[in-house]
């Protein structure tokens, strides 16, 4: 076991104090690599950007509208699938995350459904979400010199959740591209995402029965029809497969449906292909593969999408889910070697020059001998995400570069 004390010293039983102290030294001087960002001339962040809608769950407030809408535990406990089309049905996510201590994302094709839900669980804050959305933000507090942004949608309530930088740029409806901040779509429609947050410890009561929250979590009720379609905009795709980029960053898979994969997929891979033969030949193709409901899909995103990126990242969730499909005969835990196993076991499969794992504590990469950057930028690389990261956790959404 290691860790921070409170005088952000290092700290750890059974590590030599070498050890210690040596990444100690690395992690709190890792800041200084960050000017290296600058140097990037192009980045690009496909396909999943919306508006977070922060909801603080009290379980007093919760228990109160359980019993005023007569919702019963047997249906809070027997609600088996992971998308909503009611109010009710939209209870269950929450309470079954509150009560096991998890995190899930259920899905919605109800147009009135978010409606509904906000004007009872008032959001505290709204943010930019989704992968995309969010690795953009980041990326332009970074000072990465230009950062394209794939939105399927963008009316100014969304377009607002972006920074104000100039170089986070999107797509007008004329397909011009423009400081996405100032774009305001005005035919489109906002894609939200209302995450709904509570705390260890925490208490509700179900006919009579308490439940307490055995670790502070969140549940997602995603009310965003383009994103489970994955519709594209066309003005991105005509611009990845002209403009050259040093990075690409892909996300938002996970939302397709098995019906919407089938179709979608397929053709997200041959636009890949293409721009790795012409404009993105020398760009390093990152897959962030996310929580993913339906294993025919992930199954779907391994195949189709895993095995054309130079680059994929996951959780521990994520890699115990994909060693569901892949390796089904065995049994994974959340621990490094198991982990460090499943990343093997990826890597063979999808044939991925560098793979990365993330999880509280650890961040493992393996990566070909012949990959385009060296083992000590790949060490870098995880020691500036976990000083993002730390930063991100310490202040909340990072708007400013110090």
């Amino acid at each position: 076991m290691f860790g921070f004390d409170e005088n952000q010293q290092f700290v750890g039983k059974g590590i030599k104090m070498d050890t210690i102290e040596k990444w100690s030294l690395e992690l709190r001087n890792a800041g200084r690599l960050l000017p290296e960002l600058e140097n990037i001339s192009s980045a690009a962040s496909a396909f999943n950007a919306n508006i977070d809608a922060i909801v603080n769950i009290d379980g007093r407030v919760l228990s109160e509208l359980l019993k005023k809408r007569a919702v019963s535990r047997q249906f809070l406990q027997h609600y088996k699938a992971r998308n909503a089309e009611t109010f009710d049905e939209a209870l269950c996510g929450i309470f079954k995350c509150f009560s096991a201590g998890i995190a899930e994302e259920w899905t919605s094709s109800n147009p009135n459904l978010c409606g509904e839900i906000l004007d009872i669980f008032k959001p505290k804050k709204m943010q930019i979400g989704g992968q995309g959305g969010i690795i953009a933000n980041l990326l332009s507090i970074c000072k990465i010199q230009n950062v394209a942004v794939h939105t399927n949608s963008l009316p100014k309530i969304q377009s607002a959740q972006f920074l104000p930088h100039k170089n986070l740029r999107g797509f007008d409806e004329n397909g011009n591209t423009k400081q996405i901040s100032q774009i305001c779509r005005s035919k489109d429609v906002p894609l939200i995402h209302i995450i709904f947050e509570f705390q260890k410890d925490d208490e509700i009561i179900v006919d009579d029965k308490i439940f307490v929250c055995p670790k502070s979590n969140r549940f997602i009720m995603s009310c965003d029809e383009l994103n489970q379609k994955l519709i594209t905009d066309e003005n991105f795709m005509q611009y990845m497969a002209k403009n050259p980029q040093n990075y690409c960053f892909l996300s938002g898979f996970h939302l397709l449906t098995s019906k919407n994969a089938q179709n979608v997929l397929p053709k997200i891979k041959n636009e890949m292909i293409k721009w790795k033969l012409d404009a993105q030949k020398d760009c390093i193709l990152h897959l962030e593969i996310a929580s993913t409901s339906d294993n025919k899909v992930l199954k779907m995103i391994i195949d189709e999408i895993a095995q054309n990126v130079d680059s994929i990242g996951l959780n521990e969730r994520e890699a115990i889910d994909v060693m569901q499909i892949l390796n089904p005969q065995e049994i994974f835990a959340p621990a490094a070697v198991d982990m460090f196993k499943a990343m093997l076991l990826l890597r063979q499969y999808t044939k991925a020059p560098r793979i990365e794992l993330h999880m509280l504590g650890i961040f493992m990469t393996i990566q070909d001998k012949k990959f385009k950057q060296t083992p000590i930028q790949a060490k870098n690389g995880m020691l500036l995400a976990a000083r993002i990261s730390a930063s991100r956790a310490k202040l909340g959404d990072l708007k400013k570069y110090d």
